[in-house]
């Protein structure tokens, strides 16, 4: 049911019954209580004239008035769609940053450490999925505006690209089995390094969209 009060402003309402008011007054001191000059051919025209001119700015503004409703609620819903779908997908871009930044981490380590021994050891520990909370949703994330939209669609791409990295360090192995561990790290960290820099500013544009959602990143 649509609630008249959301969709008209008493302003509007008062401005519209002026304008309404002002025609049908005019149209009947015209008809019954003009005096007898008032009945000239060139008043009457003129009265006429008045009525048309305050006919047309009411046909004029309610359409205008119409469609500006029609942007704002269109805007309103879009915006809490895209609330709904930041509730979903955040919590998935956290998780996402936290895997990456573990990866960093023991990219970061020497063998010696004995987070791994060999070149392939190494590689094994780059397993890395999209999440399903964003990647049935890419069509989606037009509803965060163009700029966080953009930013959401450059990280997915990244992502799947991160996504290939285990099998890619393998491939480069089975070719070359004496490849040394420092090409699989510069090829790791090729592969972390930019979606973790497109990670801070989809949280950044996030926040800002939605302040209830603060990063713990700032």
């Amino acid at each position: 049911m649509v609630n008249l009060r959301e969709k008209w402003n008493p302003g509007v309402c008062i401005a519209l019954g002026c304008v309404l008011g002002a025609a049908l007054a005019t149209t009947v001191i015209a008809a019954f209580v003009a005096p007898p000059w008032a009945h000239d051919s060139a008043i009457a025209a003129w009265v006429q004239a008045v009525g048309t001119i305050l006919a047309l700015a009411v046909a004029i503004f309610v359409p205008a008035w119409q469609r500006y409703r029609a942007r704002e609620d269109a805007e309103e819903e879009r915006l809490l769609k895209a609330r709904s779908l930041l509730m979903i997908i955040y919590p998935s871009i956290l998780a996402v940053q936290t895997r990456i930044e573990q990866i960093e981490a023991i990219v970061a380590r020497p063998p010696s450490s004995g987070a791994y021994s060999t070149a392939w050891s190494l590689s094994e520990r780059f397993g890395f999925e999209v999440p399903s909370t964003l990647e049935d949703r890419v069509d989606e994330f037009y509803l965060f505006g163009l700029q966080a939209g953009s930013r959401l669609q450059t990280l997915m791409a990244l992502l799947r690209a991160l996504e290939g990295l285990r099998p890619r360090a393998q491939s480069m192995l089975h070719l070359n089995p004496e490849r040394p561990v420092e090409d699989i790290q510069e090829l790791a960290r090729s592969h972390t390094s930019p979606p973790l820099r497109v990670i801070k500013l989809v949280l950044t544009g996030l926040d800002q969209f939605d302040p209830r959602h603060a990063s713990s990143e700032g």
